[in-house]
């Protein structure tokens, strides 16, 4: 029961390494806010979350959108109080090497794989700042250290993230905690996407 008590937002929780992250934060005590777009899903972790006798809500949201991620923060308030930790989890894939990526395509990968983790990272620093402690966890890759061919857009956004995250760490510390995890390719619908 390592986070009794805590309140956590988990983007990207409604299946993979979000929604098993999920898991894990309930059965250690944390009352858990899953975020993603599919309703089903997310219905279906907060299921099991409850029924293994957890506490948690979800919340349907589309990490491109900045109106969403107000959304988030605010119904998390509004049920629990405050937040804890933010796991910055949402992310797309992007197959498109530099000569073929379109505009569009590079400004979508980029606005749910970093932009959403900044404007969260905004809206609930103050809160933590005020309870004198938070936790911001972001899911970079081991597509932050190298690149690969015809991944631009994902490669990109995975380097900006760790940058993001070491600029969170050096500016909203010692009170807020932030660190990036780099997985590699796991087995999850979005790497058998590919």
């Amino acid at each position: 029961m390592k986070l009794q008590g805590k309140v956590a937002i988990l983007t990207g929780a409604t299946s993979g390494m979000g929604r098993d992250t999920a898991y894990l934060f309930a059965k250690e005590g944390a009352k858990v806010v899953v975020v993603g777009r599919n309703e089903e899903r997310a219905k279906a972790v907060i299921d099991q979350i409850k029924a293994d006798g957890g506490e948690g809500m979800y919340i349907i949201a589309d990490s491109s959108d900045v109106a969403n991620l107000h959304v988030i923060v605010d119904k998390t308030v509004e049920a629990y109080g405050t937040v804890d930790i933010l796991f910055n989890n949402a992310g797309v894939l992007s197959m498109s090497g530099i000569m073929d990526v379109s505009l569009e395509e590079w400004n979508n990968v980029m606005n749910v794989n970093v932009t959403s983790a900044l404007v969260l990272v905004q809206l609930v620093a103050p809160i933590m700042k005020k309870n004198g402690k938070g936790v911001i966890i972001n899911t970079a890759s081991v597509a932050s250290y190298a690149a690969h061919h015809g991944f631009v857009a994902y490669v990109t956004s995975k380097h900006a993230m760790l940058g993001l995250t070491k600029s969170i760490a050096w500016e909203l510390g010692p009170e807020i905690r932030c660190n990036g995890i780099a997985p590699g390719a796991i087995h999850t619908a979005m790497v058998d996407s590919i």
